[in-house]
């Protein structure tokens, strides 16, 4: 009950933003968005800040990929992590239109607050405090299975993977734990790099 669960493929310190920008473009077309304000704190600037696209690890700590990919992929998951995704000339574009701003006021792990201007000249402000994935924000059921599964597809074929979550979730009335073992079971050729 203390453990949280990350819904996105990135640094925990940018996960409320990531949900702040999916509140705030609910109801609006994620291509109105012509202006993405971030109010940070230092802390969360140096080790979120950059925009090196290079490798996965270096966009999964970039808060601005983050919400750019929130944006222009509609999800933040590790198939937005991808190469080609990072590479997507929509993301370059709505990249420029981030721009962070240190708040000294903020301790050095407060949630950022997100701030998105639209074509029509609107603007809209969320700071979201606890992030989805805390356990006062739990991941649904069903977001933590979809999250499995897009991992596990990685590994092992989907029927198998489907298979494994059934049979995990029914571990108490398997006779023996051996029975997940030819499920984990992977292939050579299975489980490719996204970086």
């Amino acid at each position: 009950m203390r453990c949280s669960i990350k819904p996105y493929a990135s640094c925990r310190s940018t996960h409320s933003a990531i949900d702040a920008v999916s509140a705030l473009i609910r109801d609006r077309a994620a291509g109105d968005v012509t202006a993405v304000r971030v109010r940070l704190s230092g802390f969360v600037m140096n080790m979120c800040g950059g925009r090196d696209l290079d490798s996965l690890a270096s966009a999964q700590m970039s808060l601005p990929y983050a919400v750019a990919a929130m944006l222009v992929h509609g999800g933040a998951g590790i198939d937005a992590y991808r190469t080609e995704r990072r590479q997507d000339p929509r993301i370059a574009r709505m990249l420029a239109r981030v721009t962070l701003e240190v708040d000294g006021a903020l301790a050095d792990l407060d949630e950022p607050e997100v701030t998105l201007v639209f074509a029509d000249g609107a603007t809209a402000t969320l700071r979201v405090p606890v992030a989805l994935g805390a356990p006062a924000n739990p991941i649904s059921d069903r977001d933590l299975r979809g999250k499995y599964l897009a991992l596990a597809g990685l590994a092992m074929p989907a029927a198998r993977a489907q298979t494994l979550a059934r049979t995990v979730l029914a571990l108490d009335e398997l006779p023996e734990a051996r029975t997940l073992l030819p499920l984990l079971a992977g292939t050579a050729e299975q489980g490719q790099i996204l970086c």
